[in-house]
Formats: C-alpha cells, sequence, structure tokens
C-alpha cells in the first residue's frame, strides 16, 4: 500500500449507522452522524449524489458541523442499505429515504433541521418537501437533477448515464487497487483524497480475500439513471415555500447556468449562487470551500431575516 493512502486511512475516523430507519414501503436505510455536540439547536442531513453515500460527504460535514450537527443517510440501493423485492428506483422512492431520516432528527429534539441535497439528493429532497414533509426548514441544493419538464415521462434507459452505468467496474482486487483506479480516471482524480477514501470505505465492501465490492450494483444505479427525467420535481417547485439556496458550478457539465437559475426563480423563496471554477462534483473536489460558502450564505439570510 502507498504511503498516501495508508496516511488517508491512518487518519480517517469510522462512520456507522446511529440507527436504521424503516421507511414508509418498508425499505431499510442507515442514518450516520457525521459531527455532534451536545448544545446544538439546529441539524442538518446531507443528501447524496447517485452511486455514492452519506459518508462520501465527510469532508464537507466535518467543515458544516461549525454551525451544525451534521447527519447523512445512504439511499436506498446505495451503502449497507437494503431495498425492497421490485424496487423500481423511482425517484420519488427516494423522497421516502428524505422523509424518514428527516422525521428521525427532528425526533431527536432539534428546532431546525436543514438539508444539504446534491444532484440526485437534491430532486430528493424537492419530492419529499412536495409530499408533504414538514420536517425539513431550509435547503442548501448543489445542481439538483431536475429536468425542465412539467409531466412526469416514461424512464430513459437509453440515455448515455444509464448504459454507462452497466458498465462501470464493480469490483477490485484490492483497495490499493481500485485507489489507483481512481485517482488515474475523470471525475474521481479531481477528488480530495480523503473524499476518495470515504467513498472506498463506505460505498465498497471488502471480502475476506482483501478483494473490495462496490455496494451500489451497476444493474440498480442504471436504473436510478434511467429515472432520472422521469419525475414532476419541476412542476412541484413552485409549491415549495421553504428558503432554498441553490448552488451550481461554472464548470458544471450537467445543464447550463439558466436552467439552474431558472429553476431558482420558480422556488417562491429560492435564490441561487455561481461557483467560479466547480463543476458537479464540487462537494467531493471543494468540500472545504462549498461548506464554507453555504455557512457565509445562511448568516446572510439569517441577518436579512433580523433586519425585517
Amino acid at each position: 500500500m502507498n504511503s498516501t493512502l495508508a496516511q488517508a486511512l491512518a487518519s480517517s475516523t469510522s462512520c456507522k449507522p446511529v440507527v436504521r430507519l424503516k421507511t414508509q414501503d418498508l425499505t431499510e436505510v442507515p442514518l450516520f452522524e457525521l459531527s455532534k455536540r451536545a448544545d446544538r439547536q439546529g441539524a442538518l442531513l446531507i443528501l447524496h449524489a447517485t452511486g455514492f453515500s452519506g459518508c462520501t460527504y465527510k469532508e464537507m460535514g466535518n467543515s458544516l458541523s461549525k454551525r451544525w450537527d451534521v447527519f447523512a443517510v445512504d439511499f436506498r440501493g446505495h451503502g449497507t442499505s437494503k431495498k425492497v423485492p421490485g424496487e423500481t428506483f423511482d425517484w420519488r422512492h427516494f423522497a421516502y429515504d428524505v422523509d424518514a431520516a428527516s422525521s428521525y432528527i427532528k425526533s431527536l429534539g432539534y428546532e431546525e433541521l436543514s438539508v444539504f441535497g446534491h444532484s440526485m439528493g437534491g430532486a430528493a429532497a424537492i419530492l419529499s418537501l412536495a409530499q408533504g414533509n414538514q420536517d425539513i426548514d431550509k435547503l442548501f441544493l448543489f445542481e439538483p437533477i431536475i429536468f425542465p419538464v412539467s409531466d412526469i415521462r416514461p424512464p430513459d434507459p437509453d440515455n448515455s448515464l444509464a448504459k454507462a452505468a452497466l458498465r462501470r467496474r464493480t469490483s477490485f482486487e484490492s483497495l490499493q487497487t481500485a485507489y489507483d483506479n481512481f485517482v488515474s480516471k475523470e471525475p474521481l482524480c479531481r477528488f480530495q483524497v480523503n473524499v476518495i477514501v470515504d467513498y472506498l470505505l463506505s460505498a465498497f465492501e471488502q471480502t475476506s480475500d482483501g478483494s473490495v465490492r462496490l455496494l451500489c450494483a451497476r444493474e440498480d444505479e442504471s436504473l436510478i439513471y434511467a429515472f432520472g427525467s422521469a419525475h414532476d420535481a419541476y412542476r412541484l417547485l413552485t409549491r415549495i415555500n421553504n428558503k432554498v439556496l441553490l448552488l451550481f458550478g461554472g464548470e458544471t457539465d450537467t445543464f447550463d447556468r439558466t436552467h439552474f437559475i431558472d429553476l431558482a426563480k420558480r422556488l417562491p423563496r429560492g435564490r441561487h449562487k455561481e461557483l467560479v471554477d466547480i463543476g458537479h462534483f464540487g462537494p467531493m473536489t471543494h468540500p472545504q470551500l462549498l461548506a464554507e460558502i453555504i455557512l457565509h450564505e445562511d448568516q446572510i439570510g439569517e441577518d436579512t431575516n433580523r433586519r425585517r
């Protein structure tokens, strides 16, 4: 094992679920506590992007802990979550996972619960609120995958991401082999080293012979991408009365900036901010910077409220 990986593994803290929750359709999802202090009145829940895990966002969570107790969930089909027989990965089902996680966190006595949703996680947060979630107060969304469609379309298994997922390599001879593979390829080669290690330790399982296997099956990931445009979150944006800060990268390759600005404008209490020189995987490439921007923007919002 090379020194870079060895040092990152040595400094990595364990990420174990504090509880395993049952959703309304009886799917089991784990909830992780990334940071906690006894005197906190506010919490923040991190919702991950397709193919990753809640604990992939530990670096960002550590920085956000200046303001909140930080939790993260593994969506169904990811990490150590389960899936019910016949799961289709309709994105409205991910909203059930958000419901279960936010309800549990709010039951701990927090006065306010904020949510950070990345990519698919951002869309799931919107769908959860549109379905009646009353536990979430504020949203911070980074490039939510919300297509500008007004109705629910059929899933598209022929889109490029769905096809690519079916070709994804899912097992490696060792952690070192997996690490070497990721640091040599886009987009993971741009991730911070500690983020790659957190991804390896939480989104893969290590077998008795030392090999590692991706926990999100490529067939499941392909289905998730197929349903990426098969939801009506765009139409539902106008119903969301929560405060929403929508962030997007100036170097993103998902949608153009006018699309994200349009999403923010459709939100009754939405605003947007473009982050120069950051791409779609900003939470992995610039976790500390993104957290500092969220903390700063949240403080601006609080100051504005006090002046009213």
